[in-house]
């Protein structure tokens, strides 16, 4: 089995392009979006005729909704899958989170009035400003700042409050959940598991228990649980020891010439499974992911991370700054040109290559 040529096409990577951004972000269960225009193009990379607009289209016709869901971190989720997702992710993350919101003051009581004070706040369909929500707390006695107004925050989104709603120029708004989307089925737990167990290895397989424990945020017992719920779905293979789920129905694998891909930061191609060792080799781990977690992003050939790349937007154009890690061959460098062709077409600008790569890549 080529595990890295089964995950290219299950992640919609190599193959069957999804036609509307909602069905890729569904498709994946989850896309990591601290990042939002990150996020974007990797809903875009896995689309044929979608575009960043499209994306921001989603969003405000409400297909696809941006808050804090896996990891207590923000990601784009399907509509139809925020509540019972964050219901299912939120105590683990709240679990995690706990001694630090002891230290900070952060009790039932406190976190009860501060949600009563953003709802009062957000009513009305608003859509406000982290900076409003902020100065609302503080009109009420709340030291909203540094961490203290970041946990607040995060506690009402955890909580099923609120949610993201459309971005005004480059700053985030906040609106109510129950206000923002329509209501939808809750799943039990048992349930949730099983359904983000099928979610995670139809579109990351094959991968292994650890791999999904990691992405989720959850303890490995209670993926182990989800699994069990999704096994008539999944199949379990055995590779140099180590067992490996993808989906029961693996589609056919096709054997293309040379591939590249552009990938942007926090990709799930990279960032979705604990052991990357099969697509980034290890001795290039701090040039791709830097100490305090951020991911870069990367130039993936036939399935391998061989370098990194970062882009300058321009009025009428997008530099790309290319730095493999070794030289690439002149057929290598066409098809990573082509790979930047899809990127332009995303982005609906030309593309301009620096005539100068680097060798260490800085932050985008």
């Amino acid at each position: 089995m080529n595990i890295t040529q089964q995950r290219l096409t299950n992640h919609h990577l190599s193959q069957t392009p999804f036609t509307e951004p909602a069905q890729a972000v569904a498709w994946l269960g989850a896309v990591q979006a601290q990042d939002f225009a990150h996020a974007r193009h990797a809903v875009g990379i896995r689309c044929t005729g979608v575009n960043e607009a499209d994306v921001f289209q989603a969003i405000t016709e409400r297909t696809i909704v941006r808050t804090w869901a896996m990891r207590g971190t923000l990601h784009l989720l399907a509509a139809a899958d925020v509540r019972w997702l964050v219901s299912l992710v939120a105590p683990f993350v709240m679990a995690r989170t706990g001694s630090m919101m002891h230290q900070l003051g952060l009790d039932g009581a406190t976190l009860a009035r501060s949600n009563a004070i953003i709802q009062h706040t957000l009513a009305g369909n608003q859509q406000l400003t982290r900076q409003t929500l902020l100065t609302a707390l503080e009109k009420e006695g709340f030291p909203a700042t540094g961490q203290y107004g970041s946990h607040l925050l995060g506690h009402a989104a955890l909580t099923g409050l609120m949610c993201l709603g459309e971005p005004q120029g480059k700053q985030d708004t906040y609106t109510l959940l129950d206000e923002w989307l329509p209501p939808t089925p809750a799943l039990t737990q048992e349930e949730a598991l099983a359904k983000l167990a099928r979610r995670y290895f139809q579109s990351h397989g094959p991968a292994t228990i650890s791999d999904f424990a990691s992405w989720a945020g959850l303890p490995v017992g209670k993926a182990r649980e989800g699994i069990v719920g999704a096994m008539p779905s999944l199949f379990e293979e055995t590779i140099e020891g180590k067992v490996y789920l993808r989906p029961r129905t693996q589609p056919s694998i096709p054997h293309p010439a040379p591939t590249a891909y552009l990938l942007p930061g926090f990709d799930e191609y990279l960032l979705g499974y604990k052991d990357r060792s099969l697509v980034l080799d290890p001795q290039y781990n701090e040039r791709v992911i830097t100490f305090n977690g951020i991911f870069r992003p990367t130039i993936v050939l036939d399935g391998q991370v061989v370098g990194t790349w970062q882009r300058a937007v321009k009025k009428k154009e997008v530099v790309l700054t290319l730095a493999p890690f070794v030289e690439l061959g002149e057929g290598e460098k066409e098809v990573v040109r082509a790979a930047a062709g899809h990127y332009s077409s995303f982005l609906n600008l030309p593309i301009r290559f620096d005539a100068q790569p680097v060798t260490k890549p800085t932050l985008t």
